[in-house]
């Protein structure tokens, strides 16, 4: 599982219009970079993922839920990890890569949070 925690924050931070709600969440402009950002990455799964023993199973707000055999685990967190910060930069050029995506795995979804 994959997330983009991180990119959500800079979102709010760096576009500055909507901004962050009384209630802690996005304006409309920062969900809307946001699934911009999440469809990018979608796109980028959908070849990153061949030739090994995963598939994308679920998408959950900005999180990617893949399920993989154990052997390819760490393909695939390296293979996340890229989709998500091209896709990130390709919408946010300025946007720094350092701690950007967050990479978790564990036997089932809540595990992995």
């Amino acid at each position: 599982m994959v997330h983009l925690e991180r990119v959500a924050q800079a979102v709010a931070i760096g576009i500055g219009e909507g901004g962050v709600g009384e209630d802690g969440g996005l304006g409309a402009v920062e969900e809307a970079v946001l699934v911009g950002i999440v469809v990018g990455a979608l796109v980028a799964m959908s070849t990153s993922l061949q030739g090994i023993d995963a598939q994308l199973v679920n998408v959950v707000h900005d999180e990617l839920v893949v399920e993989a055999a154990e052997r390819d685990v760490a393909a695939v967190e390296e293979r996340m990890v890229a989709a998500m910060t091209t896709a990130a930069q390709a919408v946010l050029p300025r946007i720094g890569t350092r701690n950007l995506v967050e990479v978790h795995h564990g036997r089932n979804w809540a595990a992995a949070k």
